[in-house]
């Protein structure tokens, strides 16, 4: 799985990728749709899934364009947009809309998207997503009895 977003966008492109590794156990990744040509697009071959989300108004077209790109390189293309967002037909194979918002509300229905994406993966995959396997890394009981979570390797 590949996550292509604009810059607002990469927090929650992170944090989707991290969570669809976390809860379905499908290697993810985040990149910005502008480091397509800087050796990103080698990765894209027959039906590698790319979650694209082009939700912002002043690089909707150059997201679109390199949407295009990814999918003449045979990607299955998600795509997130506005619901008002006008996309030709064949950019991609499901569109995901989310209301029409002001560029930076879109993050909170993008959000709720890809965790809905994690989450159906993993029903797919027929995984506990209450009760994934990599709880046990992620959490530990201090001496204080607080819980502590652990991302990544650091104290979050």
């Amino acid at each position: 799985f590949f996550y292509w977003k604009g810059a607002w966008i990469t927090p929650f492109s992170l944090e989707g990728a991290l969570k669809l590794k976390e809860i379905s156990y499908i290697h993810a990744e985040a990149y910005a749709a502008g480091e397509l040509k800087h050796g990103t697009i080698a990765l894209i071959y027959d039906n590698v899934p790319v979650i694209a989300i082009a939700t912002q108004d002043h690089v909707f077209a150059k997201t679109i364009s390199n949407i295009r790109e990814v999918k003449a390189g045979a990607a299955y293309v998600i795509l997130l947009a506005k619901k008002q967002s006008v996309v030709e037909d064949g950019v991609a194979d499901i569109e995901l809309r989310i209301p029409d918002l002001e560029d930076r509300f879109t993050v909170f229905p993008i959000a709720v998207a890809l965790q809905l994406i994690a989450y159906y993966a993993s029903i797919g995959k027929h995984l506990d997503v209450d009760q994934p396997a990599t709880w046990p890394n992620l959490l530990r009981w201090s001496d204080s009895s607080r819980l502590i979570f652990f991302r990544n390797g650091f104290l979050t």
